[in-house]
């Protein structure tokens, strides 16, 4: 402690105690018993703590002392003060120093606002209920004085900015101070009425509010919580992951790191076919309980979304991140989940990314995006290992780079693979979709690059129909409004599937938009025109014009003259009109050439 706050504390504890010395008066039996009586409710009411939504507590005992100012006067009061004070520096185990300051400074509060409180017209021992305000006065002084003097005193004390301080202690406290003020003024009328009976059902008052309050919060709490929790796994979701990161960020800094963990189940969608979704999630929950149990106490674990898991670490480097993904990794392997023999190792495997702020992440954006990074790095180097996130060797860049053409088309076949498993139709569909689009390509004379994303868009146009149920998708009849709804999400659900493979960042746009319409009235984003990407309002032409041509169980199948009238009544609603005419244009050549792509279609 410095010499100005010794000085400052010095003077506080003397001005107490001449305030005490000089207003000490005559003490009746009454006034004894009213003393004691005030005392005890004063620890009582110290004891009652009222929960608050800031997770503080509201302690009322300044309540009785402003109360009793106004009815009873300072040299009551200031009893009430030194016996309370006596009780807390044993209570609380203070310094001889810090309960002598703490006695003068509530002696220097309340004879402040009690000078006050007779200025502005208060009498003591009467309160004026048509004009309140000498007493509300009275109690604003008080709670000004106490700030100024705890400012004074951290400013002297510990240098910090009076100003702020005070600032912040009126921001943080105003309303504390507020409904102290109400809960004073009403004591002060129940002492009016009769003091003992008044203090009693004072009392009982803060109790039953206290306890109703607690249990409001606990349940405000507990709704906090499910709305944060993963309903399936019981961890947090993606939304409280999202809150927790911002959080997380503000405190680290360059002297405290945050590592991110991106978890991915291997292979879990092929597990999930074979014994259905029920089962999956009983092994989901597994998975979450044996991750939870193997992380560090500080960590923040969350359910991303389907397989994929994410791990929030403060204070962690990579290198420490990394011993914790490898123990998760190894303990995953070890541990029995039912019906692993279906699973390519015989086992649950997991892959896992990793990436740290401020090390090798320079923001939260990109904390997260490279942390996935590094998961599809580990996925393509086999699976079932760690990945710390490397600029070298992760971060996207030209697609020949990152896989050669071969293992390009070894992915594309592998994911329609699963469609053909799930819906042949619809792989039949793309692979026809597909045929035209190149055709169309060729015939409009488009480059290299723009063809094989037309390629690649076109036959991974409805991947996302895998997440379509089956009964959905092969139903016979019209859809159900429900139904529908869930299909048209197919286009999402596609864009999800591919978002995290870097080479095919370009068909993205192809997936997700390709039932948009010309005239704005498509799914899912309602694009118009122009807005739609041209190799996606391409697409939309070859996509429809095949869907036509298909026979499909909830729509009547069209001849060739037939779809061609559809598609020109659909010019400038749906389609794009020049590229419709060129399509058509071009179905005209190929069915005059006899060309083997419309075998399948009527009427050719």
């Amino acid at each position: 402690m410095n010499k100005k706050a010794i000085v400052f504390i010095s003077i506080i504890i003397l001005g107490g105690t001449y305030l005490l010395i000089d207003n000490l008066g005559p003490l009746n039996q009454k006034d004894v018993v009213l003393i004691y009586f005030l005392v005890g409710m004063v620890i009582v009411i110290d004891r009652i703590a009222i929960p608050l939504p800031t997770k503080q507590y509201l302690h009322l005992d300044t309540t009785i002392l402003l109360a009793s100012l106004a009815m009873y006067g300072y040299s009551l009061t200031m009893w009430i003060v030194l016996f309370t004070n006596v009780y807390v520096f044993f209570y609380r185990k203070l310094k001889i120093w810090q309960a002598l300051f703490n006695t003068s400074q509530f002696l220097i509060m309340l004879y402040v606002a009690k000078l006050v409180y007779i200025n502005a017209g208060g009498m003591i021992g009467e309160i004026n209920f048509v004009n309140p305000w000498p007493f509300f006065l009275t109690a604003i002084t008080y709670m000004i004085t106490n700030g100024l003097i705890i400012s004074a005193n951290a400013f002297l004390s510990d240098n910090l900015s009076f100003i702020r301080t005070l600032s912040d202690l009126f921001k943080n406290s105003a309303n504390n101070y507020f409904m102290m003020i109400i809960y004073a003024f009403i004591l002060t009328m129940l002492f009016k009425v009769q003091t003992y009976i008044g203090s009693i059902i004072f009392i009982l008052m803060v109790v039953l509010m206290a306890d109703n309050y607690k249990r409001y919060f606990h349940l405000l709490e507990k709704l906090k919580e499910k709305a944060n929790c993963d309903e399936l796994t019981g961890i947090y979701n993606h939304r409280y992951f999202q809150q927790a990161l911002k959080e997380e960020l503000k405190k680290a800094g360059t002297d405290h790191s945050l590592s991110v963990l991106f978890l991915d189940i291997d292979h879990f969608k092929k597990y999930n076919d074979t014994y259905g979704h029920q089962v999956g999630d009983q092994v989901l929950q597994q998975f979450a309980g044996i991750v939870a149990s193997n992380l560090p106490e500080k960590a923040i674990f969350a359910r991303y979304g389907g397989e994929e898991f994410v791990v929030l670490l403060p204070d962690t480097d990579s290198r420490e991140a990394y011993n914790v993904a490898e123990n998760i990794r190894k303990k995953i392997q070890k541990a029995s989940f039912t019906g692993m023999s279906v699973m390519p190792y015989g086992c649950l495997t997991v892959s896992i990314g990793l990436s740290t702020y401020p090390e090798i992440s320079p923001d939260g954006e990109a904390l997260v995006r490279n942390a996935d990074q590094a998961l599809y790095a580990a996925k393509r180097l086999g699976r079932n290992k760690s990945k710390i996130y490397s600029i070298k060797t992760d971060a996207p860049k030209d697609v020949a780079a990152l896989r050669s053409d071969q293992e390009l088309h070894q992915l594309v076949d592998s994911l329609m693979s699963m469609l053909k498993n799930k819906d042949l139709p619809t792989y039949d569909h793309s692979m026809r979709v597909c045929q035209y689009a190149l055709a169309f390509a060729e015939w409009l004379n488009l480059s290299s690059e723009d063809r094989r994303t037309l390629e690649f868009g076109a036959i991974l146009h409805d991947l996302g129909k895998m997440e379509i149920p089956r009964e959905i998708l092969n139903k016979k009849d019209s859809l159900l409004d429900h139904e529908w709804e869930w299909v048209k999400k197919h286009s999402e659900y596609g864009e999800s599937l591919l978002k995290n493979i870097p080479e095919l960042k370009s068909i993205l746009p192809l997936v997700r938009h390709h039932h948009e319409r010309y005239d704005g009235k498509g799914y899912p984003d309602g694009l118009k025109g122009e807005e739609i990407p041209f190799l996606t309002r391409l697409l939309t032409i070859v996509d429809s014009f095949d869907a036509m041509t298909t026979n499909r169980g909830y729509q009547q199948t069209k001849t060739y003259n037939e779809a061609i009238e559809e598609l020109s009544r659909c010019a400038s609603t749906q389609f794009d009109p020049y590229l419709l005419e060129e399509f058509i244009k071009m179905l005209e050549k190929i069915r005059d050439q006899e060309h083997g792509m419309l075998e399948h279609v009527e009427g050719v």
